[in-house]
């Protein structure tokens, strides 16, 4: 399992209220939760998942729609390798 943290700002001038941010991996919503904004303010929301199996994923964080459309969704690509290579280090 995972974080993804999404940074949002109210770069409008109108307050935003329980406008739902929703986080899609590959199609499919898997986490959703509503922001409330005042102009120029910040918030980080926070999404715990997890994946099925390695691969390359995309993950969308879209916001519903405004009258600045053009700003409202955010996308990566990730990648979860075949191997992990971890090291424990113990006394």
């Amino acid at each position: 399992s995972f974080e993804v943290n999404v940074s949002i700002i109210n770069n409008g001038k109108l307050p935003q209220f329980q406008r739902m941010i929703v986080l899609n991996i590959d199609g499919l919503d898997i986490g959703q939760q509503l922001v409330t904004l005042e102009p120029n303010q910040h918030k980080e929301i926070t999404f715990h998942t997890a994946l099925p199996s390695t691969g390359n994923f995309k993950l969308i964080a879209e916001l519903d729609q405004d009258y600045m459309m053009q700003d409202n969704s955010w996308f990566k690509i990730i990648n979860i390798p075949d191997e992990l290579h971890i090291g424990l280090f113990s006394n």
